[in-house]
């Protein structure tokens, strides 16, 4: 499978990205935690996504892969209670409810692949009838 960005976009994208440098370093496999990142909003069901990849796509992946270098571990460690079927959870009283087996997309993927989103295709509007015409 080819990458919607490679590692030298995603490195230009995460230079004017304010934060990203302090996650986004040399030391991280790059190209693993973008074709994870992708991988991820593919599996998410979410989207509808385009062929072929565009910017907003790239951008997106460059976002998730930064979700998943700051909060990896956590969220890996919330998704298996999920699982697992825990609602409540420890000192800090966490539930989790309605996204059980879901992946989860960052805030920021979630806003660049709006307008990708499965659900936001349908609109619904008044439609009326007039019973007097044959």
């Amino acid at each position: 499978m080819a990458l919607w960005v490679t590692v030298t976009e995603a490195d230009t994208y995460f230079a004017t990205r304010l934060g990203a440098l302090d996650v986004w370093t040399a030391s991280v496999d790059k190209t693993a935690a973008l074709t994870t990142a992708q991988n991820q909003l593919i599996a998410s069901g979410r989207f509808l996504l385009p062929a072929p990849p565009n910017e907003a796509l790239a951008e997106a992946v460059c976002e998730q892969a930064l979700f998943l270098l700051r909060h990896g571990d956590g969220v890996d460690r919330r998704t298996g209670l999920r699982d697992m079927g825990v609602r409540r959870a420890g000192v800090v009283e966490e539930t989790y409810e309605g996204e059980a087996g879901r992946i989860p997309v960052c805030a920021q993927a979630m806003g660049i692949l709006r307008d990708y989103r499965v659900g936001d295709r349908i609109r619904t509007g008044r439609i009326w009838r007039d019973d007097a015409q044959p």
